[in-house]
């Protein structure tokens, strides 16, 4: 059961690591964060503290992928 619970465990992170995990500065994931248009989902809790699940990140990096020659792109590629 022990197992299960650390499986099921999500890894939360701070701004300053998930701007580490990113490769940006942090002031860069508040800016996304304040502008709302841009960024990873993140966690609001009620004393305000913010934290990003890992898995949110992943996604995050995952959706900006780019594959070159790849079809359905957004329309801003060369042609």
């Amino acid at each position: 059961m022990r197992e299960n619970l650390a499986k099921e465990k999500r890894v939360l992170l701070t701004d300053f690591e998930a701007a580490e995990y990113l490769g940006r500065s942090v002031q860069t994931v508040r800016n996304w964060r304040w502008l709302g248009k841009y960024g990873p989902p993140y966690l609001r809790f009620k004393n305000g503290r913010i934290l990003y699940e890992l898995t949110a990140l992943d996604a995050f990096i995952d959706e900006a992928r780019v594959i070159p020659g790849a079809t359905g792109g957004s329309g801003n590629e060369s042609k």
